[in-house]
């Protein structure tokens, strides 16, 4: 699901697996620039992904980037440590 947070921020959640559910949340700086994101799990921050858990988070959150940037028209550069 995508919302709108705060007026301007963007925010969209979702499902991850059958334990996690996961919120991205874009903050917008005054003027319209995407000034970050910040990623909230619930109930907790997850240190056991399985495989299929880890292959569903990344689906899903590459979707969200990719609609935040057909949304607004911003690129989105994304590193994995």
């Amino acid at each position: 699901m995508t919302k709108r947070v705060n007026g301007s921020d963007w925010q969209r959640y979702f499902t991850v697996g059958d334990r996690y559910r996961c919120t991205l949340t874009m903050t917008i700086a005054p003027g319209g620039t995407p000034s970050g994101l910040r990623v909230e799990w619930e109930p907790d921050f997850p240190h056991d992904l399985s495989d299929f858990e880890l292959a569903d988070y990344r689906r899903q959150r590459d979707a969200c980037l990719a609609e935040w940037q057909q949304q607004t028209g911003f690129g989105v550069a994304l590193i994995e440590a």
